[in-house]
């Protein structure tokens, strides 16, 4: 987790790239975003929302279609369309919508 950098990262990166790593990702040669910067990508997006939904109440609160939107491109944007077939076949396999996954990790 870039480690070897020194980087510190925030808990919502952190927890982010623990749901991408758990994505089962093809090696592909050539470009491609790996799962750091995919996790840095959708931290940016994340806090880009922040001003919009922290105004509400002084707590961060992210409909279940947000967080759904947001999950599934981060799915793709790290594997691709079939990457993004393959987990939307498994969610429907597991019963559950991608909000289910993150609202579970949040409990954790």
């Amino acid at each position: 987790m870039e480690k070897s950098n020194k980087v510190e990262r925030s808990e919502v990166w952190n927890n982010i790239y623990e749901v991408l790593a758990r994505l089962d990702l093809k090696e592909v040669k050539g470009d491609s975003l790996d799962r750091p910067s995919a996790a840095t990508e959708i931290e940016q997006a994340v806090e880009k929302l922040l001003p919009i939904h922290s105004s509400v109440s002084g707590s961060l609160r992210f409909s279940e279609r947000e967080v759904d939107f947001a999950y599934l491109c981060g799915v793709f944007n790290t594997s691709g369309i079939d990457g993004l077939h393959n987990e939307v076949q498994r969610l429907k396999e597991l019963g559950k919508e991608p909000h289910h996954i993150i609202e579970a990790c949040r409990k954790q």
